[in-house]
């Protein structure tokens, strides 16, 4: 399916539940998944379905960089926690604000 045609299905409402990843966030709920530490690797289409999604729903491993994880009898194993925090006090920058400041 051409990128053209996915992207006027998201525009178009054709979503109910979009599952989109966290880069960071916060405590009170705003997520940031396009600036870090000075890395801007943009939002990709996540500005389109985040907008256009009937339900949303974030999913994010607690640290990322150098984490190692395995599945072993359907279970999912952390041999070693990552350096950086995903959940922190303050984000880099809100691409997605919390519920509580905003209509979702």
């Amino acid at each position: 399916v051409p990128t053209s045609t996915m992207m006027d299905f998201y525009v178009g409402g054709g979503i109910d539940y979009a599952f989109l990843g966290v880069g960071e966030a916060d405590a009170c709920g705003n997520v940031n998944v396009s600036n870090f530490a000075g890395r801007v690797p943009g939002v990709g289409g996540f500005a389109d379905i985040s907008a256009n999604a009937k339900t949303l729903i974030f999913t994010a491993t607690l640290t990322c960089g150098n984490l190692v994880t395995k599945v072993e009898d359907g279970k999912l194993i952390i041999v070693q926690e990552g350096s950086i925090q995903k959940f922190k006090k303050k984000i880099d920058e809100i691409t997605f604000p919390s519920a509580s400041q905003g209509q979702r």
